[in-house]
C-alpha cells in the first residue's frame, strides 16, 4: 500500500494513495486521498534564466493565441483528490523549510481544476549571503478560485546584534505586500538599509 520514491536532486517521498476511478462513457471521476509521507524536496532551479531550464515549460504570447484544441480531459473528467503532507520539508542550499500541506484538488466537468486548502506552519531559514532570515508561523491559504492565486501569510524575521526586522508578507501571490517593522522600532528607511 506505501509505495517509497526518491529521484537524486528532486526529492522523496513514501506514497500512499486511496484513489478511485469510475468511468461511463466518455465521463471519467477521480475521487480518494493521496499522502505524502515524509516529503522532502530538494529541487532547485539550475539557471537564473528559465528559457535555458529545461524543468521550465515558457508559454509565449503565441502560445495563448493559439486557438484551443478539444480537451478531453476539461470536457469528460471529475476530480476531488484531497492531498496530505505532514512533516514536509523543502531543502536547498540556501533554503531549509518545513511545512504540513493539506489540500484538495477539485474540478467539475467542463471546468478547470480548482485547489483549496493550506500549506501551513511553515517555519524555517533562506539565506541570502551574507543574511539569514527565518520564517515563523507561517501559511499560504488556497482559496478555490479560477486562477491558482492563493494568499499569503507569511512572516520572516532577521536579526541583527540590537536589532530584529519583522517582514510581514500578505495579501495574494499575484500582488503580495510587504510590511516592516523592527524591535526597537526604527524609520523604514532605516530598516531597508538593514535589508539591503
Amino acid at each position: 500500500k506505501k509505495l517509497p520514491l526518491s529521484y537524486p536532486d528532486y526529492g522523496s517521498v513514501v506514497l500512499n494513495c486511496d484513489i478511485k476511478y469510475q468511468q461511463t462513457g466518455q465521463k471519467k471521476k477521480i475521487l480518494g486521498s493521496i499522502d505524502l509521507e515524509k516529503l522532502k524536496l530538494m529541487y532547485e532551479a539550475k539557471f537564473l534564466d528559465p528559457d535555458n531550464d529545461p524543468d521550465v515549460v515558457v508559454i509565449t504570447k503565441k502560445d495563448k493565441n493559439k486557438k484551443p484544441e478539444s480537451d478531453t480531459f476539461l470536457e469528460d473528467t471529475f476530480m476531488d483528490i484531497a492531498i496530505h503532507a505532514p512533516y514536509a520539508q523543502y531543502k536547498t542550499r540556501d533554503i531549509d523549510l518545513k511545512f504540513n500541506v493539506n489540500v484538495r484538488a477539485k474540478k467539475e466537468f467542463a471546468k478547470s481544476v480548482r485547489v483549496l486548502g493550506k500549506i501551513e506552519n511553515i517555519e524555517g531559514r533562506v539565506e541570502q549571503a551574507p543574511k539569514l532570515f527565518t520564517v515563523v508561523n507561517s501559511n499560504i491559504v488556497f482559496t478555490g478560485s479560477k486562477e491558482i492565486n492563493p494568499l499569503l501569510d507569511i512572516k520572516v524575521e532577521h536579526e541583527l546584534p540590537d536589532i530584529l526586522i519583522n517582514i510581514a508578507i500578505h495579501g495574494d501571490a499575484n500582488r503580495p505586500k510587504l510590511d516592516f517593522s523592527s524591535e526597537p522600532l526604527l524609520p523604514k528607511k532605516e530598516i531597508l538599509s538593514y535589508l539591503l
